[in-house]
């Protein structure tokens, strides 16, 4: 890799490997880059994808990843790249439940549960008097 490539930013050198989304075909690295100082949008990152094998090198998001991996294997991609649809699907299911409990704990709540804290509150308080 030519050092006119490599940048440091806040003490992260780009470009770095980074985790697989998951769902993705084995056999793929995700490599984080950023964009060049005379760039409109400089400093800001994006992933590319590799294979492993490096036969497959810059691909630009993860359909065209399970493309190119089927491609390879000789299967047709629509159920595999189906798989990580379900699989990104999952986790943001996951991480919407996360925040949902996470804003009930620190006590906003919406529909039904809300009520039932405001009719709590007007039990355990009464009625909210006075200028609003």
């Amino acid at each position: 890799m030519s050092k006119a490539l490599v940048q440091t930013i806040d003490g992260i050198t780009y470009p770095r490997q980074v985790p697989m989304p998951a769902g993705m075909p084995e056999g793929w690295k995700a490599i984080e880059q950023v964009y060049g100082p005379t760039s409109k949008t400089a400093g800001r990152t994006y992933i590319r994808y590799n294979s492993l094998d490096g036969r497959h090198r810059k691909i630009l998001g993860p359909k065209q990843v399970v493309q190119a991996h089927c491609q390879d294997l000789g299967i047709p991609w629509e159920p595999e790249y189906a798989k990580y649809e379900s699989a990104m699907a999952d986790r943001k299911a996951t991480e919407s439940d996360a925040r949902a409990r996470e804003r009930e704990a620190r006590g906003q709540a919406e529909g039904e549960k809300r009520e039932e804290m405001i009719a709590l509150s007007r039990a355990r308080f009464g009625e909210l008097k006075g200028p609003l």
